[in-house]
């Protein structure tokens, strides 16, 4: 999922429903002069994804952690408008948030021919 965005990238790259940061850790390490936004909704998970990254030895400059919603951080950086990614990578299942509802947001914000990639986790009904 990571591979998309080369290794000497020095751009930003935005990470959406980042769980406990497996892949934020994977993607800090392949791309190192990257700026990473990581975003998880769920705090426990977002503060366990800060902790593998301190242990990984991972610069918090360079890799931020938002504990919030993919469309809050999205609809924030959009009135931001600088700083736009070349890349937006996500495992936020599809059944949890809507495309409908996430999609305009990405369209919104990222740069002219970005690329968004994105690994749907099906939701099974419990």
């Amino acid at each position: 999922m990571i591979a998309p965005v080369p290794q000497d990238y020095r751009g930003r790259v935005i990470e959406l429903g980042a769980g406990s940061g497996a892949l934020t850790l994977r993607l800090a390490a392949r791309c190192p002069q990257a700026r990473i936004l990581v975003c998880e909704i769920n705090r426990s998970l977002a503060q366990v994804n800060r902790s593998n990254l301190a242990a990984a030895g991972v610069d918090s400059g360079r890799v931020e952690v938002v504990a919030d919603s993919a469309e809050t951080v999205l609809a924030q950086l959009c009135r931001k408008a600088s700083d736009k990614p070349d890349f937006i990578i996500s495992g936020i299942p599809l059944g949890i948030s809507p495309p409908t509802r996430l999609w305009p947001s990405l369209t919104r914000f990222v740069k002219p021919c970005a690329r968004a990639h994105v690994c749907s986790v099906p939701v099974f009904p419990g």
